[in-house]
């Protein structure tokens, strides 16, 4: 071995050392939701997701429920054929009509990536119904939901029939299901904006408050009542921005 080698080798490793240390160090230490003592102080409860993410909101048409000026909104992915979403969808319709949020709060319900995956699948037909419900009556949508949530339990379920007791025309609604393109646009937008926001499955979505940037917050299918007013009151309050 050549003369000053060695030290040269010596310093080699404690430059590679040193470096090892400060990528660590910022791994741990810089911003963001990296720090595992400030996932304990958010406000979202999934353990390991950032409590607000900064993006550029952008939401195709949904159907929508609550406040007609809202201060916050709510983006709900939602599989017509899963039972954990209909337990979240009754939970949130419940806490928006009783006034639990205490905000004007705005509903906007999407249907999850694969809802229409395979056209034939009872979720696909649901899903279908109830935008062509709301398009043919618009409002009546939210309402539609709640019929196909219920029949998810009933072994000769009707659906169309269901949904045309609400005051929608039988075979208006029955022609929109089988040939309105319009309608497979909107659920495909749909499930590109899952997809942006990183959602692959239902039941899943975040509180949004309107900004520059808008602030949102994720939750998925532990969401409760309570815990959605206490999203809420974070974002309201910038408390989760402070956490950032």
């Amino acid at each position: 071995m050549r003369r000053g080698s060695v030290p040269l080798l010596m310093m080699n490793v404690v430059l590679i050392t040193l470096a090892v240390l400060m990528l660590a160090r910022t791994r741990v230490g810089g911003a963001g939701c990296e720090k595992p003592e400030r996932r304990e102080e958010t406000c979202v409860g999934e353990p390991g997701e950032c409590p607000e993410i900064h993006v550029g909101l952008a939401l195709p048409e949904a159907i929508r429920f609550g406040a007609a000026a809202p201060t916050v909104s709510i983006a709900l992915f939602i599989d017509l054929g899963s039972v954990r979403s209909r337990q979240i969808f009754q939970r949130v319709t419940r806490a928006l009509g009783a006034g639990t949020i205490g905000r004007a709060t705005e509903l906007r319900i999407l249907h999850a990536p694969g809802a229409c995956d395979i056209r034939e699948a009872e979720r696909c037909t649901a899903a279908l119904t109830v935008e062509c419900a709301e398009r043919l009556a618009p409002g009546i949508g939210i309402r539609a939901i709640g019929v196909a949530f219920d029949q998810q339990w009933q072994p000769e379920r009707d659906l169309l029939a269901g949904v045309a007791g609400l005051g929608v025309d039988g075979n208006a609604l029955r022609n929109c299901v089988a040939t309105e393109r319009e309608v497979d646009a909107r659920l495909a937008a749909h499930a590109e904006a899952a997809r942006r926001h990183g959602f692959v499955e239902a039941p899943a979505g975040f509180v949004v408050v309107p900004g520059l940037p808008p602030r949102i917050s994720p939750f998925g299918a532990w969401l409760t009542e309570a815990s959605l007013r206490s999203l809420t009151e974070c974002l309201v309050d910038r408390r989760c921005q402070e956490e950032l």
